[in-house]
């Protein structure tokens, strides 16, 4: 596995193989960033042969990224 690149200071993008995970960085927990039953129950999506895993946090940091983003 290898970090392709941070899209934020809080998130990052990983590749392995031909998978591609988005998972948060220093999270509360750590995260299995390819694995589908990591405890924060990430979404899958299949995109022709590429399975891309997209994490929840333990901090909850999507949901204040999103109310911050409403005020804009």
């Amino acid at each position: 596995m290898r970090a392709v690149k941070g899209i934020s200071k809080d998130w990052g993008v990983f590749e392995e193989d031909d998978d591609i995970a988005i998972a948060p960085l220093n999270d509360k927990k750590v995260h299995e960033v390819f694995d589908d039953q990591c405890e924060c129950q990430p979404y899958l999506e299949i995109i022709g042969c590429h399975i891309l895993y997209i994490h929840n946090s333990f901090d909850f940091r999507e949901i204040v990224e999103e109310l911050n983003s409403e005020k804009d």
